[in-house]
């Protein structure tokens, strides 16, 4: 891949790449939204770090305005690498991310995001449970028909 390409662009192409494989990746593919990554407001109590999930849904649930968000990121320091990464939204769709390092002011922002907003039912049991680095999606790859339903979106073959 070239170097100068959009990011966003990029990490549309490496999932479509692993989709052929990965229903995760097909999922996001096909149903994902493009997240503009911004620096977490000095307002937003910072989480707990590598623990995303959980620092995203707290956030949802004691704010009833965010929605719970998860997808995948590229970091600023490697580009051709997708990480899952949990982060909320508010209603203008602006990134509201409380985990350290992912969108502490003073650092480099992720170059792109893509994720899909999910229930806060459908997320709880898969987030808070003994491994809280999966997240809901992780979990349900398998059962990614649970997902689309709740979504009311068309099932993935």
């Amino acid at each position: 891949m070239e170097l100068n390409r959009d990011p966003q662009q990029m990490l549309r192409e490496l999932l479509a790449e692993e989709g052929q494989e990965v229903p995760l990746s097909r999922l996001l593919h096909r149903y994902g939204l493009d997240f503009e990554p911004a620096h977490r407001p000095d307002r937003i109590p910072e989480g707990v770090k590598k623990y995303c999930f959980r620092n995203s849904l707290r956030l949802a649930t004691e704010n009833p305005s965010l929605k719970y968000v998860e997808g995948v990121v590229i970091p600023a320091t490697v580009e051709r690498s997708a990480r899952r990464h949990a982060w909320c939204v508010n209603r203008g769709g602006r990134v509201i991310d409380s985990t350290p390092t992912w969108a502490d002011p003073g650092r480099p922002l992720p170059n792109a995001m893509i994720g899909i907003a999910l229930p806060l039912e459908l997320a709880r049991p898969h987030v808070e449970c003994e491994k809280p680095t999966r997240g809901a999606l992780s979990a349900l790859s398998d059962r990614l028909e649970v997902v689309t339903d709740a979504l009311g979106l068309k099932r993935i073959d």
